[in-house]
């Protein structure tokens, strides 16, 4: 009983790592970031609310290379945010 339970778990989850709204497909592990180039060094800058959260935890206003490696480790993908025009 315990098996068919984790094992619906496991179904659940994997259906709702991706949800499709419209045309669109927002994964829950995707992060939105912003690049920009200050002063000649590229920073980047957490868009979304996810992004904020794990940029807060590292203490700096923005992500590091190191933070960017470790925060893929998690199974997260960092994706830029589209130009408004």
């Amino acid at each position: 009983m315990v098996v068919v339970i984790v094992a619906l778990i496991m179904v659940i989850i994997l259906q709702l790592k991706n949800i499709t709204l419209g045309l669109r497909v927002i994964s829950l592990t995707n992060l939105i970031v912003e690049k920009k180039n200050v002063y000649g060094v590229e920073r980047v800058y957490p868009v979304c609310n996810k992004a904020k959260i794990l940029t807060a935890l590292t203490g700096n206003k923005t992500l590091l290379d190191v933070d960017i490696k470790l925060i893929k480790q998690l199974g997260y993908t960092l994706t830029t945010k589209r130009e408004e025009i």
